[in-house]
């Protein structure tokens, strides 16, 4: 939640100090896959999505293995115009995946749950790297058990 919250962050202060360059950088191919994540603060199934799919274990540990970017398409500058740029929806919340040559590879308009977020990020893996992510995953949730319940 917090790789989240810094990236919410660095967009915002990139806003401040010059969001067209930031938008520039961002739209760039890069060696991972790129995940484009739109929404608006007045979007309830956004905010939603936010709450609910970003926060699971599975969802995190995928992000920490793509460049993405949350753009809120009314606090972050030049959100409209990434958003003109990559999706095609016309409405909020859009994902939108590249690989890591800045090739697109889908686009999801809509509301997702966080087992349909996975099956989206998916798509930007090879089965390797899924492994590596399962097992960090389960790395994961083992810092996470409650020994006291055990006891």
């Amino acid at each position: 939640m917090m790789q989240v919250v810094k990236k919410i962050l660095l967009l915002l202060c990139g806003a401040m100090m010059g969001g067209s360059a930031m938008a520039q950088q961002a739209t760039k191919p890069q060696a991972r896959p790129t995940l484009y994540i739109f929404s608006a603060q007045w979007c309830a199934p956004c905010q939603r999505m936010h709450k609910e799919a970003l926060d699971d274990s599975e969802v995190r540990v995928m992000l920490q293995h793509m460049e993405y970017y949350l753009v809120d398409l009314d606090l972050t500058k030049d959100g409209k115009v990434l958003y003109r740029k990559h999706a095609r929806s016309g409405g909020v919340p859009e994902l939108v995946l590249y690989d890591g040559e800045g090739k697109l590879i889908a686009r999801q308009a809509g509301y997702e749950t966080a087992e349909g977020m996975i099956k989206f990020m998916r798509q930007a893996f090879s089965a390797k790297e899924l492994e590596e992510i399962a097992r960090q995953k389960a790395l994961h949730e083992l810092r996470y058990v409650d020994f006291e319940d055990n006891e």
